[in-house]
């Protein structure tokens, strides 16, 4: 026999001969034949490798290459459990959710079920949102004229291109319900789109190379687990990344890719290998060629734990002097195909979730209908100018939350005689992936507790005292940096204005701090009313610097501007509303200035009601003055 598949009448016969004639062959010439008939691992890689990946990938690059063990970490995880549902599955035959619903429990299969559908419905929205984005920016690198945002045409732009692709979209699945044939022209298709993905990121990261722009010793350093965000907001984002990486619908949609190909106990040792070269593999070389394009471009001007949308990244590697073509448009094409493939995918799972829930066969037009249920999530094209940078973070922080759901059920499963019968694991191997799956468990069910820890239950005080840690952070960085600029002459203002500035934020978050853990230890209730306004009036007061640091920075630009321009009216017009907008902001900083001075005389000899007229006084001056702002923008 050779390394094809033989012909026969029956497909699956054939398979499973060939597969039955590959255990007797040498690793290598092994791994060579699964690889031809691989499939549902790829899916997997196609469905986590999309909106959640791209934002969840890019918050970890704004904190360097530190965080490149996140994504790998949260796979791995995912490989182990989904090893261990494959086996099940193909050694008993009985389909997943029946085995929960009978195992273990009927209200965790629902949960399962409902969660998986849930999350995905969700999840939709948030491709759509990105797609949006990612499409405006690739029509715009490519020269076309782009209409003003929020305008009628703009929104009939991103339904244009939501309609488009959900078109394409809705082809790609229908062919998977055409039988064997169709799904693997599916699955084709997919394992085309996973690797196109990752030879893009793999161009713009090696340009970076040829440029000189990376630093091999910190990326590889980047992959041990030795560094977490300080903040609640950065482990939020650490625990995203989990979230993003396998997802509770994932858990519920691999076994049924499985059943669906015919896989039954000759494919056990064929679904390892899948998990581990068509879902853990392109999926780390993904993310980690994301994370380091995006670290090395984010370099001295992104924070960390800073929001930044994928179609502002294109951008930022032309900055940094990319070739606009090889960057920009590949990427953003890219980026659309990842977009793509997870949306096929979630269209895929809740055929998959309905046809379970209601007991119909995973074909026809029931099933074709119920693939079509996230369609909903289209109209996120709508919500990318609001809320489009930010849901998907935040759905995929959620989703980890409910992955235990799954976890536990496999992990119950595993230990079921009754259900596994002679292929219930047992002796060291089976001890030792037991301990796997129960230590992998525990650790999701610790990081949800601290999810809900960090968000809910830390202190205000410790929130403060990681960012006044963040901000001493990057201070010294930037008086090191000025520094070095005093040695060599070069960028001695930009270096000194930066270390003073941000010097001065940490000593602003210092004074907030101070006053924040003087609130939480407060006994007398009029000193801590006026502390609560204290912290809010010394927060306002980081606001506003800030803020009038920033539009500094672009009166200096436009000035600049005006001084090389032809025609000056309008440049001057919109210099002109940046130095009112100014005034304002310098008027706001004195007035909260005198909040603090006065609530700090208060706070030696409470008086909560001389407090609340001074501080209502100011905030009616604050509102007058918001009220003129939007008027003048209104004019």
């Amino acid at each position: 026999m050779t390394d094809q598949p033989a012909p026969a009448t029956d497909p699956l016969a054939a398979e499973r001969a060939y597969l039955a004639d590959l255990e007797t062959k040498p690793l290598p010439r092994r791994w060579g034949g699964y690889l031809k008939l691989s499939g549902p691992g790829f899916l997997q890689s196609a469905m986590t490798l999309g909106g959640g990946t791209a934002f969840t990938s890019l918050l970890l690059a704004t904190y360097d290459y530190r965080l490149l063990w996140v994504a790998p970490l949260g796979m791995i995880m995912g490989v182990v459990m989904l090893s261990a549902l494959s086996y099940q599955t193909l050694s008993t035959g009985e389909r997943p959710f029946e085995a929960v619903r009978k195992h273990v429990s009927p209200a965790l299969a629902w949960a399962w079920v409902l969660t998986s559908l849930g999350a995905t419905v969700i999840w939709h929205f948030a491709q759509y949102g990105l797609l949006a984005g990612m499409g405006k920016d690739l029509l715009k690198a490519s020269g076309v004229a782009m209409p003003k945002q929020g305008t009628p045409a703009d929104t009939w732009l991103v339904l244009g291109i939501g309609a488009v692709v959900l078109c394409i979209a809705i082809w790609i699945v229908f062919q998977y319900s055409k039988g064997h044939r169709g799904i693997r022209i599916y699955e084709t298709v997919v394992k085309s789109l996973v690797w196109m993905i990752v030879a893009i990121l793999a161009v713009v990261v090696i340009m970076f190379g040829i440029k000189g722009k990376l630093d091999a010793g910190q990326i590889f350093s980047g992959y041990i687990p030795n560094f977490l965000p300080e903040d609640p907001k950065g482990i939020e984002k650490v625990i995203g990344a989990l979230g993003a990486s396998v997802g509770i619908n994932m858990t519920f949609l691999f076994g049924y890719s499985q059943l669906s190909r015919g896989w039954g106990r000759e494919h056990r040792g064929l679904a390892r290998f899948d998990l581990a070269f068509g879902m853990l593999v392109p999926f780390t070389i993904a993310t980690s060629l994301l994370v380091i394009a995006a670290a090395t471009a984010f370099q001295g001007k992104v924070a960390p734990g800073a929001q930044v949308r994928p179609d502002e990244l294109g951008a930022m590697f032309v900055e940094a002097g990319m070739p606009a073509v090889a960057t920009r448009i590949v990427f953003d094409f890219g980026i659309c195909a990842m977009l793509l493939s997870c949306i096929t995918m979630h269209m895929l799972c809740c055929g998959f979730c309905w046809s379970e829930a209601l007991k119909f066969k995973p074909e026809g037009w029931k099933y074709k209908l119920a693939c079509l249920t996230p369609c909903v999530g289209v109209f996120g094209v709508l919500l990318w100018s609001t809320m489009g940078a930010y849901v998907a973070p935040w759905t995929s922080a959620i989703c980890w939350v409910m992955l235990p759901i799954a976890y536990i059920a496999f992990f119950l499963l595993n230990n079921k005689k009754k259900y596994l019968g002679e292929d219930k694991p047992k002796g060291p191997k089976g001890a030792i992936w037991n301990l796997a799956m129960l230590l992998i468990v525990l650790f999701t069910l610790g990081s949800t507790g601290y999810f809900f820890y960090a968000k809910y239950g830390m202190p205000q005080s410790t929130r403060i005292a990681a960012e006044v840690n963040m901000a001493e952070f990057y201070a010294d960085l930037a008086r090191k940096d000025f520094a070095e600029a005093e040695k060599t002459g070069e960028g001695l203002v930009a270096a000194k204005a930066k270390a003073e500035l941000l010097t001065q934020k940490k000593a602003l978050l210092d004074v907030v701090l101070t006053k924040q853990k003087a609130l939480e230890a407060a006994k007398d209730p009029a000193v801590a009313a006026i502390l609560a306004k204290s912290v809010d009036s010394a927060r306002g007061q980081v606001d506003v610097f800030l803020k009038l640091d920033a539009m500094g920075k672009s009166i200096q630009a436009k000035e600049t501007a005006l001084a090389g321009a032809k025609e000056k009216t309008k440049l001057q017009g919109e210099l002109d509303d940046l130095l009112a907008q100014k005034k304002r902001l310098d008027m706001r900083s004195a007035l909260l200035k005198t909040i603090c001075t006065t609530l700090e005389t208060l706070e030696a000899t409470p008086d909560d009601v001389v407090a609340n007229k001074v501080l209502g006084n100011y905030e009616e001056q604050l509102k007058t003055m918001d009220e003129a702002k939007a008027k003048a923008l209104n004019k």
